[in-house]
């Protein structure tokens, strides 16, 4: 019965994966920022503060200074801090307040190259956290993924009835599911003195995402603006539920909420951090699919879902990657 669970599962997400209509290009290779001009002979002054993708912000950094157009090799060994991936790492600008701000530039052998930045700044050393056993060579399966976002902070509303999604007619329905995923993101991109984002539901436009239930013949589509699943989980009167959704004591509209909400976080890995699927890297996740590589799979008919420590590994990671230049 469980691998007939199993089995059910994945044709269902395996279709919602292989519907995400991700439209356009991305960059192909993680270049630094552009810096501004260095005036000959002027001293800039680099100060770095070393962060951790799971810890936060580890109080320690350095300051080095920069003339002309001479850079900086930071090896990541040499930081010496435990709990840290040897090989990845990702450079941001930090504001005043210690803020997320522009990416710089991120290593995949364990050297950081920084240009001359022509000024004073402030960066942040994100460290990725080898804690909870995250395989990030998965998640660089898809490099040219990454780098289309402009926020960090996104704001996401519900389509109006009768709203067109791309090519879909919008129905009203609960936000249950949106909010779930949303708060799921938002707390996962959250650590101590490390703020990467978030994902704030508002109830009227502007808004950089949109979450709709639309009939469409599969049960989850992701585009670059947008989160739409299908609406038959949104149906109050619903008299069904997913096989491997159901369980006794619960009506079929919660279990195809529930249902939902797994779909929505499938989706908004796609529309809010530009994470890519797996169908072509099965090795990275059970069956193929995003979802796996962030939650329980097949869902537990007990609750919504929950994040595994390493799902909030990849969150953090695609965040901090999706801002690339």
């Amino acid at each position: 019965m469980t691998r007939r669970l199993v089995a059910l599962f994945w044709t269902s997400l395996s279709i919602a994966t292989s519907a995400c209509g991700r439209e356009g290009t991305s960059p192909a290779a993680p270049n630094p920022a552009a810096a501004a001009s260095p005036t000959p002979g002027q001293p800039y002054t680099v100060s770095l503060r070393k962060l951790h993708s799971e810890l936060g912000d580890l109080g320690a950094g350095f300051t080095r200074t920069l003339t002309g157009t001479e850079s900086l090799s930071i090896r990541l060994s040499e930081l010496t801090v435990p709990g840290a991936d040897p090989a990845r790492a990702v450079i941001v600008e930090l504001g005043p307040n210690g803020e997320i701000g522009p990416y710089v530039t991120s290593t995949r052998d364990g050297v950081l190259q920084v240009r001359n930045p022509g000024r004073d700044v402030v960066y942040g050393i994100v460290l990725m956290s080898t804690l909870n056993g995250t395989d990030y060579a998965c998640l660089d399966y898809c490099p040219t993924c990454y780098g289309t976002k402009p926020f960090r902070v996104a704001t996401m509303r519900m389509a109006l009835e009768g709203e067109d999604v791309h090519g879909y007619r919008a129905r009203a329905a609960s936000d249950r599911p949106f909010r779930h995923a949303a708060s799921l993101m938002t707390e996962a991109l959250n650590v101590a003195g490390l703020h990467l984002g978030g994902v704030d539901l508002v109830t009227s436009p502007p808004a950089n995402l949109i979450g709709a239930w639309a009939d469409i013949p599969a049960s989850g589509y992701g585009y670059r603006d947008a989160a739409v699943l299908d609406s038959r989980f949104g149906d109050p009167s619903a008299q069904e539920c997913r096989p491997y959704a159901c369980r006794e004591g619960s009506t079929p509209y919660e279990q195809n909420l529930r249902y939902a909400a797994y779909v929505a976080l499938h989706e908004f890995a796609h529309t809010y951090l530009s994470a890519p699927d797996y169908d072509a890297r099965p090795g990275c996740a059970a069956g193929g699919n995003l979802l796996c590589m962030l939650v329980a799979c097949p869902p537990d008919t007990e609750s919504y879902p929950m994040l595994f420590p390493s799902g909030r590994d990849a969150i953090r990671y695609w965040a901090l990657m999706n801002h690339r230049p």
